[in-house]
């Protein structure tokens, strides 16, 4: 369910972006801290999943 609502706040800042609601740099900021919490995300899945 998190992971799920990740990927929309990915999907949102596409929109934002060709929307031009947020600049490149942004983007790039927030699109790469997206993908160090799905990174975590994953992580602490794996771990409740091998129990």
């Amino acid at each position: 369910m998190s992971l799920t609502s990740l990927e929309e706040v990915i999907s949102g800042l596409y929109i934002s972006i060709d929307q031009k609601f947020i600049s490149k740099i942004e983007f790039d900021k927030l699109y790469e801290k997206a993908n160090e919490l799905a990174a975590k995300l994953n992580a602490l899945i794996k771990s409740l999943s091998g129990r």
